[in-house]
C-alpha cells in the first residue's frame, strides 16, 4: 500500500513536471531542453514507463528479496535510470527520470523500515502477555475433566498425572491445563478417557453412547475399554499434542488413531466456532484421497471432550532420523522434503492446512514411502501463540505466534524447520521457555545450515532461507514451487 501511494506521488509529480522537482531535473537531464533540446516523441512514454516498472518492482519484486540483494538491486537500477538520463541529456533528449529514482529510493526506505516493523515485535510484549494469561489461568482443579471409575474399580485409586505435570510448568505455560494429560497410565484397570461413562445403550450429553466392551472381543491384556462413536478404546493411552491419543477399533475392523481435545482448554465463546472448524476438517480430510496422508474416519464430542479418530498408519517416525547419529544423506533429506510438499500441495488446494507439521506427525513405511498424520487437528483447536502445545512452537511460522490468520505458507516454514532439523540433527528453533521460543522465532536470525554442516552445498542454505523467511511473503508461496525447485536441484546434481 505505502509503494503504491509512493506511486502516485511520483506520477503527480511527474504530471506537474517543471515545478515541483525542477532543480533535481536538471542534474538528470531536464537542463538539456533549457539548452534547445528537442524531446523525442516516445519521451512521454519512456519516463511514465520507468515510474510504472520502478512501482511494480518496489511492491512485488522487492519483498522476495534479501536485505543485501535488495539494495544492490536498488543501487543497479537507480545507476541505470541515472546513466540513461545523463546519455539524454548529451543526446538533446531530456528525458525526466528523476521522478523514477526519487520514487526508488523512497520506496526502498519505506520497505525497510517496514520490513523491520512486522519482524521486531518486542519480546516485552511477549512476554507480558504469558504473564497476563497467566494470571488469568482457572484452577487447575476447576479445569480438570471430572473422571468416574470403571464399575467395580475402586475410585481411591484414579488419577490424573497430567494435573501435576502441568502445575510444574504452569510458570512458563499459557496452554491450558485440561489439554496437558500424562504420557502414560499407572493403572490401566482404574485408568479411564476424561468422558462420563454411561450404562449400556445409554447416551450422554454428548449424544454418543459409552459403554463397556465384552473382554471376548478384545486382546486378553485390555482388560476395561469404553466405547467411544463406533470406535472401542484401549486403555493405554499416550499423551499428544492437545490431549490423550487412544488406538481404537470400529465393527468394521478399522484400525484408528483417536486425538482427544478436551473442551475445558477452548474458551466458551470459542467453542461454536471449534465444532464448525471439526465438522469442516473432518468432511473436508474424510474425502481427500491421497496416500501420503492419514484420512479423518469420525469426529465427534462427548460429554466434555472432542475426538478425531484417524486411520492409523504404520512407520517410523521421521525424529528417528533427526538424531545426529542417523542422519540420512541430503539427497534423501531433498527428495523427502519434496514429496512431503507435494502431499501439502494438494491439502492446500483443497482448502487444509496441517499447521503443526514436525517430525513425529511425519512417518516413513518400510518400502520408504512418506506418510503424513494429525493433518489440520492445529487447525481445528485454531490456537494462537500464547495456546500452542510447548512441543509444536519450535515449528510455528510467526504469524501464527502473533495470532494472525495463518494459510499454506505457515505449513512450509514448519517443514524448512524440519528439513533443518533433518541435515543437522539440530532444532532451527531450540529450547523449553515459551517466550525465549516466541523471540527466537520473531526476531532473532535463525541459524544457517552451513553453520553446523560446512560440507553441504551452498542451495541448502538458500531453500532453508526461502521456506522460514520470517516474512511469509518472502517464503515460497506455493509447496509445488518447492517440489519443482528440489526436483531441479536433485536433476542437475
Amino acid at each position: 500500500m505505502a509503494t503504491l501511494f509512493l506511486t502516485a506521488a511520483a506520477l503527480l509529480g511527474y504530471h506537474e513536471a517543471g515545478s515541483l522537482l525542477q532543480p533535481f531535473e536538471k542534474i538528470f537531464g531536464i537542463n538539456s531542453l533549457h539548452n534547445g533540446g528537442v524531446r523525442s516523441e516516445w519521451a512521454f512514454f519512456a519516463e511514465l514507463g520507468a515510474i510504472v516498472f520502478t512501482g511494480f518492482f518496489l511492491a512485488f519484486f522487492l519483498p522476495l528479496l534479501k536485505p543485501r540483494t535488495s539494495l544492490l538491486m536498488v543501487l543497479l537500477l537507480a545507476c541505470a535510470l541515472g546513466s540513461a538520463a545523463l546519455s539524454s541529456q548529451y543526446e538533446m533528449r531530456g528525458l525526466r527520470f528523476g521522478y523514477a529514482i526519487l520514487l526508488l529510493f523512497a520506496g526502498y526506505y519505506v520497505s525497510v523500515l517496514l520490513s523491520k516493523r512486522q519482524e521486531a515485535e518486542p519480546r516485552a510484549a511477549i512476554e507480558q502477555a504469558d504473564s497476563s494469561r497467566e494470571a488469568d489461568k482457572p484452577d487447575i482443579h476447576e479445569a480438570a475433566p471430572h473422571i468416574q471409575p470403571l464399575p467395580d474399580a475402586p475410585a481411591s485409586n484414579i488419577s490424573s498425572p497430567a494435573t501435576d505435570a502441568t502445575l510444574a510448568e504452569s510458570t512458563e505455560s499459557i496452554v491450558s491445563v485440561a489439554g496437558e494429560l500424562s504420557t502414560a497410565v499407572e493403572d490401566v484397570e482404574t485408568a479411564v478417557p476424561h468422558v462420563e461413562i454411561a450404562s449400556v445403550g445409554q447416551n450422554t450429553s454428548g449424544g454418543i453412547a459409552l459403554e463397556p466392551v465384552a473382554d471376548a472381543d478384545l486382546p486378553p491384556e485390555a482388560a476395561a475399554v469404553l466405547q467411544l462413536g463406533s470406535f472401542a478404546l484401549m486403555p493405554n493411552p499416550v499423551s499428544g499434542p492437545f490431549g490423550l491419543v487412544y488406538q481404537g477399533k470400529n465393527a468394521h475392523g478399522q484400525i484408528a488413531k483417536i486425538y482427544t481435545i478436551p473442551l475445558a482448554q477452548i474458551p466458551p465463546h470459542e467453542q461454536d466456532a471449534f465444532r464448525k472448524r471439526m465438522t469442516m476438517y473432518a468432511d473436508m480430510l474424510g474425502r481427500l484421497s491421497h496416500s501420503r496422508i492419514a484420512r479423518v474416519l469420525e469426529s465427534g464430542e462427548s460429554a466434555d471432550i472432542a475426538y478425531v479418530a484417524y486411520e492409523e498408519i504404520k512407520g517410523t517416525p521421521l525424529s528417528e532420523y533427526c538424531n545426529k547419529g542417523s542422519l540420512m544423506s541430503f539427497q534423501d533429506a531433498l527428495a523427502l522434503i519434496a514429496k512431503i510438499a507435494e502431499a501439502v500441495d494438494l491439502a492446500h488446494k483443497n482448502g487444509l492446512i496441517h499447521r503443526a507439521i514436525r517430525p513425529e506427525t511425519i512417518l516413513l513405511s518400510h518400502d520408504g514411502e512418506v506418510l503424513m498424520t494429525e493433518f489440520g487437528l492445529a487447525a481445528i483447536v485454531n490456537s494462537g501463540g500464547d495456546g500452542l502445545p510447548l512441543e509444536i512452537i519450535p515449528y510455528t511460522a510467526p504469524e501464527v505466534v502473533f495470532g494472525r490468520k495463518a494459510d499454506g505458507r505457515a505449513d512450509l516454514f514448519s517443514l524448512g524447520a524440519v528439513f533443518f532439523e533433518l541435515l543437522t540433527g539440530e532444532r532451527l528453533i531450540a529450547g523449553d521457555i515459551r517466550a525465549d521460543l516466541f523471540y527466537q522465532i520473531t526476531t532473532k536470525p535463525y541459524r544457517q545450515i552451513s553453520e553446523i554442516r560446512p560440507d553441504l552445498p551452498e542451495f541448502c542454505d538458500i531453500l532453508l532461507d526461502r521456506m522460514v523467511a520470517k516474512l511469509r511473503e518472502q517464503r515460497y508461496q506455493l509447496s509445488v514451487d518447492l517440489s519443482d525447485d528440489i526436483a531441479m536441484l536433485l536433476y542437475n546434481l
